[in-house]
């Protein structure tokens, strides 16, 4: 009947490991995708510092010319903006997903320890079983050989 139990919660740890491979596939995903945004970012930033240092070093602009990289600047800034709120959330994703992970590796774990814990007892029930069962053989013998004395 035991047997059935752990077998069952064989099943069960099973399933608690597919998901526990689920939350670590998402949060790799979560991962990879964090960090291209991080990566896409840093790009437009230093791209942006790279301009204004190359706008400040320009001689005497006309104002068309003043008015297009004031223009520019305030695109790009919209776009360190845009995309800084983007990593933000995807940061956000990811935390997410290493709780989620760490929820389902630490069920998947305790699963396994109470299978460990229960086949160590069903292992020291059937030894104590079979002692028994030795016991009552060596007295039968032992009961049965003093009777033929």
């Amino acid at each position: 009947m035991k047997h059935d139990r752990t077998k069952s919660l064989r099943l069960v740890l099973n399933l608690a490991e597919k998901a526990e491979s689920d939350a670590a596939t998402q949060l790799q995903q979560q991962r990879l995708q964090l960090q291209s945004q991080s990566d896409q970012l840093t790009q437009i930033a230093n791209y942006n510092q790279e301009y204004s240092t190359q706008i400040n070093q320009l001689g005497s602009i006309n104002v068309e010319q003043m008015i297009g990289q004031r223009n520019f600047m305030s695109q790009l800034s919209q776009m360190i903006q845009t995309q800084s709120e983007t990593v933000d959330i995807l940061r956000q994703q990811t935390e997410r997903a290493q709780q989620q992970w760490m929820v389902q590796y630490q069920r998947k774990q305790k699963l396994g320890e109470l299978i460990e814990k229960l086949e160590r007892e069903e292992s020291q029930l059937e030894q104590q079983r079979l002692q028994k069962e030795l016991d009552e053989i060596s007295r039968t013998m032992i009961g049965g050989g003093s009777a033929l004395h």
